[in-house]
């Protein structure tokens, strides 16, 4: 059985994020120097990754919002993590 070769460049990460759920949005953190990333997803989550190269990632955090968070983004230099929604909390 012939296998294509894993094809990446130095900007794509291999994330343990679950195939299931519904990204909505993916940011990274634009602080010099920073490796963060953060994903929020229609399952309420934003997890939050380090991402070095393509096979050396991991989750750092993952927040349960309780709604739907349809976007994020990182604010203060990676001091605070800003999520929206447009449900009643």
């Amino acid at each position: 059985m012939y296998s294509a070769p894993s094809l990446h460049t130095s900007n794509e990460f291999r994330l343990p994020f679950p195939t299931h759920v519904g990204i909505s949005k993916v940011q990274f953190c634009h602080e010099t120097g920073s490796n963060l990333l953060a994903v929020s997803a229609w399952d309420g989550t934003v997890r939050v990754y380090d991402v070095k190269d393509y096979s050396d990632s991991h989750e750092c955090g993952i927040y349960y919002h309780g709604k739907p968070a349809l976007c994020c983004t990182f604010i203060y230099f990676a001091r605070f993590l800003h999520i929206v929604n447009l449900f009643n909390s």
